[in-house]
């Protein structure tokens, strides 16, 4: 036994988007990037961010491949138009997918995708009318752009400063040891999508693989 820490010397990851370890390590590489860009616009430019959620109605399993190719043209389209390009400098995306497992509701076992957006508006976007897009109209960009008979679900607020950043040093820490240790690139998913989201338990079940396959 010695001081000196256990290092990885060998490993095969699977980048398989379930899985546990390999969606822990990317979603370390995420945080890690996203906190460094953050803080190198707060430095060059005078801007705010927001947090924007998009949302459709749930799906089946067999219509989620389906709904989710819709949703990323629906967001080409969303991105392409006047108010979006006026009011927005630059932004991340990330998709979603979360399970229903309450047995008793309506939509049980049909899948929620969704997209969680970190929008970089100007400093004067709360004050100057050819920035600032209401409630209501994201809703109806986003329902013009999914070409929706309903209005769905949209959220936007203001992404506020923490006082506490221990999380974030955190997941700076343990990135960084991520890479000593492996010495190797980790790929960032474009589909950051939790294995707890739509896997039940730790077994192997028919539900379990046929959600993965």
């Amino acid at each position: 036994h010695t001081e000196e820490a256990l290092k990885l010397y060998q490993a095969w990851f699977c980048k398989v988007r379930l899985c546990p370890m390999c969606n822990w390590r990317r979603s370390l590489k995420i945080a890690y990037h996203n906190k460094r860009i953050v803080e190198t616009v707060n430095e060059r430019e005078n801007v705010r961010w927001l947090f924007l959620t998009l949302t459709v109605k749930n799906t089946d399993a067999e219509s989620l491949s389906e709904t989710i190719s819709a949703m990323f043209k629906a967001w080409n389209r969303l991105v392409g138009y006047k108010a979006f390009k006026t009011s927005v400098r630059g932004y991340f995306r990330a998709l979603e997918v979360t399970k229903n497992r309450d047995p008793e509701s309506e939509s049980f076992g049909t899948c929620h995708p969704h997209f969680h957006v970190l929008l970089c508006v100007p400093s004067s976007y709360f004050k100057k009318k050819e920035y600032y897009i209401k409630q209501d109209e994201w809703t109806s960009l986003w329902q013009k752009a999914m070409k929706l008979d309903y209005k769905p679900i949209v959220h936007i607020q203001k992404v506020k400063p923490k006082e506490n950043l221990n999380e974030l040093e955190t997941y700076e820490k343990d990135f960084k040891k991520a890479m000593k240790e492996q010495n190797a690139i980790l790929e960032v998913s474009k589909y950051p999508v939790k294995d707890t989201d739509v896997i039940k338990g730790n077994k192997v079940t028919d539900e379990n693989v046929e959600t993965v396959l």
